[in-house]
């Protein structure tokens, strides 16, 4: 995954649980920090999954959760859509397409069909 911002590190979610819940039982980011570099059991292996700058720089400047597969993927359709709609000046035609897609209902007969009222060419037994 690509960073923002250097400073900012994107972290696996298991260690953003894992800090949330020594916060939670008040560490500090020190006693994170020696948590991780001295600590046993599954806490102290978690946080050293992850090189040490990083786990300083998340203590020190926040962290980004890494995404799923599936929310990379949904980020990437929502990208598409965003870059499509710049390019649009008539939003309610993308909604229309939108609902058609949505409903399954395409294919050449929806193709003309976009296509004259586009053009504003009106066929009754067609465009209805």
């Amino acid at each position: 995954m690509t960073k923002k911002n250097p400073e900012i590190p994107v972290i696996p979610r298991d260690v953003a649980k894992a800090f949330g819940y020594l916060r939670s039982q008040g560490y500090t980011s020190y006693g994170i920090t020696d948590h991780a570099a001295t600590g046993s059991g599954e806490m102290a292996v978690l946080l050293r999954s992850i090189p040490l700058d990083t786990l300083m720089a998340a203590l020190v400047n926040g962290y980004e959760i890494e995404l799923t597969a599936e929310e990379e993927h949904q980020k990437a359709l929502e990208k598409v859509r965003d870059k499509y709609m710049s390019k649009r000046s008539d939003a309610r035609r993308y909604e229309w397409m939108s609902e058609r897609l949505a409903s399954k209902q395409t294919g050449f007969a929806d193709g003309i069909q976009y296509t004259l009222r586009t053009l504003n060419i009106d066929i009754p037994e067609v465009t209805d």
